[in-house]
């Protein structure tokens, strides 16, 4: 899913590309930046999304291989997952539409015209970058750094430790004498 998100996040911007080009009324610039920034940044979303599942996936194949939970329940959780993705970047991204226009000297350039009129607009982009890329990627690291330091602390089975190796040599050298 994160392959199609990018996908169409690229697609988008090159067609919001392309359509700059064209000469645009005011309201259609404004409508056309309202709906390329609310489809990119949604699909940037997903992808954010997309890739905490994956570390989460990660976690249990590596950290967990034989938790029963993450096996019976492993495709149940992708489906709920992807769904909560899907719906979580949209539901972030709606507020700021309304908020998304251009500027009349040049009607595809995009901005937020209204920014210092409301005191609703810096507000909802700092959630807006909190929820869609601070959350996301504090989590992976976080994911990530509990993998890291289960394998460095991971012991294979059967392998002796090093303090068990030291044992071994202390009662050698005690036989010796």
């Amino acid at each position: 899913m994160s392959i199609i998100s990018d996908a169409l996040s690229s697609l988008t911007s090159t067609i919001g590309y392309a359509l700059v080009t064209q000469d645009f009324s005011y309201q259609s610039g404004k409508l056309l930046c309202q709906i390329v920034l609310n489809v990119v940044c949604t699909f940037n979303g997903v992808s954010m999304n997309n890739l905490c599942l994956i570390a989460l996936d990660r976690y249990f194949a590596i950290v967990k291989p034989f938790s029963s939970f993450h096996r019976r329940h492993r495709r149940r959780f992708f489906i709920i997952g992807q769904v909560a993705s899907w719906s979580f970047s949209i539901i972030y991204n709606l507020p700021l539409v309304t908020y998304i226009g251009g500027t009349h000297e040049d009607t595809t350039l995009c901005d937020v015209p209204e920014i210092d009129r409301y005191i609703a607009i810096p507000i909802l982009l700092v959630l807006f970058c909190f929820l869609q890329y601070i959350v996301p990627c504090t989590w992976i690291v976080y994911v990530y750094w509990r993998i890291i330091q289960h394998q460095k602390h991971y012991k294979r089975p059967g392998a002796i430790s090093t303090s068990h190796q030291e044992q071994e040599l202390k009662k050698k050298n005690l036989l010796e004498y």
